[in-house]
C-alpha cells in the first residue's frame, strides 16, 4: 500500500498581516486511480491526520520581508517566541528550511528585530541543521525557560527558492517554474493572465508585472507541468496561494507553458549615434539607434529625450532597436541625448534610461577685424585685431593678404597681430579667419570683413640756421641782417631717421631751389660774398628716397635775410667826433670850476678880514663910520636893489651854489680862516694908524664882492 501512494508534508504560505502559518496537506500521486487506490488513499491520510495536526506552525515578523525577522511559533492557542540562548546558524538554518525560504543568511539574537509580546515558548535550541522542524530540535520543552522578551532570537534568510524564471532577459523575466516534490516543473498558461504575473512578479521581488506571455514564449520546460489553471486575484504572496486545480493535475503540453516580464529588472538600453561625428553643422542630419540588447518579450515602446527631460520623438517597435533621425540641424537641437523603452499594459513601466550621447550644433558667425589706424609709419609696429563671438572658444585665428599668412592660437575670443618694423611690403588689405576643432572635427569661421593698411614715411620737420663765419651778421627789426661784401652759410639739418637723402633750400627771389645731399643728417649752403641779390626769405625742405618712393618734409618756418652797406667808416667818424666834443666840454667845465673855486677863496678871506677889524676897533672908527653911513645906506639901497632884480629870477639857483660853495669850502679853507684872523689881529695892534685907510679899503673891497656875487647869482 505504500508503494502505490505517498504522503507528503507541503509548506505553503498565507499571509495575514505579517504571519505564515503552516498546513499539512494530504496529496494524491497515481496515475490511474481505482477504487482500492482511493480507498487505500484516504485510510493513508486518515492515519496521519493526528499526526499532521500536531505539527508545529511558525512565522518570522517584524522585517524586511516574509523571510526574515522574529521567529515565533504557534502552540498551545497562542503564538509565542523562542529564546536567544545557545541560538546559532544551525537553528536558523532549520527556520529557513521550514518556512521554505531558503538557506540562513544570520542568526540574530537579543531582540534584534523587536520584543515579542507572547509567552517565550522554547529555551536552549539545540538543532543539528538537518531537521525539518524547530520542534525536531533539542529544547527544554514548551514553556521550560528562563529569558526576558529582551532575548527574542530572530533569522535571515536568503529568500524563497521554490519558484524561479528561467530563459528571459534577466532574473525578472522568462518561463515561470515552480519547485515542488523535489524537481522543478512549469505553469500551463490555461487562463494565465496579468493577475497570475503579478503574483508571480512580487513573489520574486521584482516589482511589478509588465506582461504575461503565454505559448511558451521563453521556450518549452522540459520537466513536469506543475500548476494548471491558476486563478490569482494579485493580491496573494504566492502562486501556490492561488486557485488551481492541484499538484500535477493538468491537461497541457510543453507549448503552453507560462511567462512573465516583470519591471524591477528590466535592462538598460544602448544608443548608439549612427552619425560620423557629434559635432554638426546648421542644417546637417543625425541619426540615433536605441537597441534593447537583450530578448524583447513584448511590444515596447522606445522614446528617445533630449537634456534628459525634453521627449523628442517616440515609436513603436516589434524589434530590438529603433532609428531616431533628426533632419536639418539647427543651434536649438544641440545637447544632450537619451533613450527609453517602456511597456504599455495594466501600468506603464519604463526601462532606466540609456546612455547619454552629446551632439554640438557649431555656428560660427563672422569675425570682426579692426586696426587702431589705417595707416602706419614706416619702421613702426601696427596692431591687428581679430575677434569673434563664440561659445567655442579655444580655437586659432588667421590673418591673411594676398599670399601672407600668419596664424596664433588663442584660449580668448580675439587675439592680435602685431606687423613690426612696417615696410611697404605690409601695406594691402587684411581679413582674418576663426579655426576651432570640437570632437575631433575642425570648423572655420567665414571671411571677416578687410580693413586696408598704408604704409607711410613721415619725416621730421628739419631746422634752418645762418652762420657768417668773417662777421658781419647780426639781427636788426625785420630780421636777420648781413652787411654787404661778407659771406655765409645757410644750414638745414635734421634729426637723425634715414641714412642719406638731400636738402632743397628755397629762396623767394629764385624758383630753383639749391640742393645739397646730407652729410651727417644736415647741409650747407655756402655764400662767398653777400650782395642784394642774396636778401629774401630762405626754407628748408629734406627729401628722402625709401623703396623707390620720394618722401618729403613739411617746409621749415622763413629766414629772412637783410643785405646791408658797410657801416664801419661812417660809425667811426662818428664815434670821434664825439669823443672830441666830449673832451671840449669837459675841459670847458673844469675851468669853469677852477674860476669858480678862486674867486670864492678870495671874496671869502677878504670878508672875514674885514669884519675882524671892525668887531676890534668899532669905537675908533664910529666917527668914520658914520661919516661913511650915508655912503653905506647908498651901498645897500644899491645892493638890495639888485638882488631884488635878481630874486624873482635866480634865487633858488643863488643858494643851491652858495651851499655847495660852502660845503667845498668848510673843510678846505677853515685853517686858513683862523690864520688871517690871527694875523689881522696882531696888524690891528700894530698899525692903528692905518685903521681908516684899511676900512676904507675894506668897504671898496665890500663893494667889489658885492658885484662878484651878483655875477655869480645870475650864473
Amino acid at each position: 500500500m505504500r508503494s502505490m501512494m505517498t504522503n507528503q508534508l507541503l509548506v505553503y504560505e498565507k499571509e495575514s498581516t505579517d504571519m505564515k502559518y503552516m498546513h499539512l496537506h494530504c496529496e494524491k500521486r497515481s496515475s490511474r486511480p481505482t477504487m482500492w487506490s482511493f480507498a487505500l488513499i484516504l485510510i493513508g491520510c486518515l492515519l496521519t491526520i493526528p499526526a499532521l495536526t500536531s505539527a508545529t506552525q511558525i512565522r518570522v515578523v517584524n522585517g524586511d520581508n516574509s523571510c526574515s525577522g522574529r521567529v515565533e511559533i504557534y502552540h498551545d492557542g497562542t503564538w509565542g517566541t523562542v529564546c536567544d540562548d545557545s541560538w546559532d546558524l544551525s537553528d536558523a538554518e532549520v527556520v529557513c528550511r521550514q518556512l521554505g525560504c531558503g538557506k540562513a543568511v544570520s542568526a540574530h539574537e537579543k531582540a534584534y528585530f523587536g520584543q515579542g509580546s507572547g509567552k517565550t515558548w522554547l529555551d536552549d535550541v539545540g538543532c543539528s541543521g538537518t531537521e525539518s522542524s524547530i520542534t525536531q530540535c533539542k529544547h527544554s520543552g514548551f514553556g521550560i525557560e528562563d529569558c526576558s522578551a529582551s532575548e527574542d532570537a530572530g533569522v535571515v534568510c536568503s529568500g524563497d527558492t521554490r519558484i524561479r524564471v528561467v530563459n528571459g532577459d534577466n532574473s525578472c523575466s522568462g518561463r515561470v517554474e515552480i519547485y515542488h516534490n523535489g524537481t522543478w516543473g512549469t505553469i500551463c498558461d490555461d487562463s494565465w493572465d496579468m493577475n497570475d504575473a503579478e503574483v508571480v512578479c512580487r513573489q520574486l521581488g521584482c516589482g511589478k508585472a509588465v506582461s504575461a506571455p503565454e505559448k511558451a514564449y521563453f521556450g518549452e520546460g522540459s520537466g513536469k507541468t506543475w500548476l494548471d489553471d491558476v486563478q490569482c486575484s494579485g493580491t496573494e504572496s504566492s502562486i501556490t496561494q492561488c486557485s488551481h486545480r492541484g499538484f500535477g493535475i493538468e491537461d497541457c503540453g510543453a507549448s503552453e507553458d507560462a511567462g512573465v516580464v516583470c519591471s524591477g529588472n528590466m535592462k538598460t538600453p544602448s544608443l548608439v549615434l549612427l552619425t560620423t561625428n557629434t559635432a554638426l553643422l546648421p542644417g546637417e542630419s543625425a541619426e540615433f539607434r536605441c537597441a534593447i540588447t537583450s530578448h524583447r518579450p513584448v511590444t515596447a515602446n522606445f522614446r528617445l529625450y533630449r537634456n534628459q527631460d525634453q521627449e523628442s520623438e517616440t515609436k513603436t517597435a516589434d524589434q530590438k532597436m529603433m532609428t531616431f533621425s533628426l533632419s536639418s540641424l539647427v543651434s536649438s537641437d544641440q545637447g544632450s541625448y537619451t533613450c527609453d523603452y517602456y511597456y504599455q499594459g495594466a501600468l506603464t513601466v519604463s526601462s532606466p534610461k540609456s546612455n547619454a550621447i552629446t551632439i554640438t550644433i557649431v555656428s560660427l558667425v563672422r569675425p570682426q577685424i579692426s586696426a587702431p589706424a589705417g595707416e602706419v609709419t614706416w619702421g613702426q609696429s601696427l596692431g591687428i585685431t581679430c575677434s569673434i563671438s563664440t561659445q567655442h572658444t579655444g580655437g586659432s585665428f588667421t590673418l591673411k593678404k594676398g599670399s601672407f599668412t600668419e596664424m596664433k592660437s588663442t584660449s580668448e575670443n580675439s587675439v592680435t597681430f602685431t606687423i613690426h618694423h612696417a615696410d611697404f611690403s605690409h601695406e594691402g588689405s587684411y581679413y582674418c579667419q576663426y579655426q576651432t576643432t570640437v570632437s575631433n572635427r575642425k570648423f572655420t569661421s567665414p571671411q571677416s570683413n578687410t580693413i586696408s593698411v598704408s604704409v607711410v614715411v613721415r619725416l621730421h620737420l628739419p631746422g634752418i640756421n645762418c652762420t657768417a663765419p668773417e662777421g658781419g651778421l647780426s639781427w636788426g627789426p625785420s630780421g636777420l641782417e648781413i652787411t654787404k661784401g661778407y659771406s655765409f652759410s645757410i644750414t638745414c639739418s635734421t634729426q637723425p631717421q634715414f641714412p642719406g637723402g638731400v636738402f632743397h633750400l628755397s629762396f623767394s627771389g629764385s624758383n630753383s631751389p639749391l640742393t645739397q645731399p646730407a652729410t651727417n643728417h644736415s647741409a650747407s649752403f655756402y655764400f662767398p660774398a653777400a650782395n642784394y641779390s642774396h636778401q629774401g626769405n630762405y626754407s628748408c625742405v629734406y627729401r628722402v628716397d625709401v623703396s623707390s618712393r620720394h618722401f618729403y618734409s613739411m617746409e621749415t618756418e622763413k629766414l629772412t635775410v637783410t643785405i646791408r652797406e658797410f657801416m664801419v667808416p661812417f660809425i667811426a667818424a662818428g664815434v670821434t667826433c664825439g669823443v672830441v666834443l666830449l673832451l671840449l666840454f669837459g675841459l670847458v667845465c673844469i675851468f669853469w670850476a677852477w674860476r669858480k673855486q678862486t674867486n670864492t677863496r678870495q671874496t671869502t678871506w677878504k670878508y672875514t678880514r674885514g669884519q675882524s677889524k671892525l668887531n676890534t676897533y668899532g669905537n675908533t672908527t664910529l666917527d668914520q663910520n658914520e661919516q661913511g653911513k650915508g655912503e653905506d645906506d647908498d651901498y645897500e639901497n644899491v645892493e638890495m636893489e639888485d638882488q631884488d632884480d635878481c630874486k624873482d629870477e635866480d634865487q633858488d639857483d643863488y643858494e643851491n651854489v652858495e651851499m655847495e660853495d660852502q660845503d667845498d669850502w668848510e673843510d678846505e679853507d677853515q685853517d686858513d680862516y683862523e690864520n688871517v684872523e690871527m694875523e689881522d689881529q696882531a696888524d690891528c695892534e700894530d698899525e692903528d694908524q692905518d685903521d681908516y685907510e684899511i676900512v676904507e679899503d675894506y668897504m671898496e673891497e665890500l663893494d667889489t664882492g658885492h658885484e662878484f656875487e651878483n655875477i655869480y647869482g645870475n650864473c
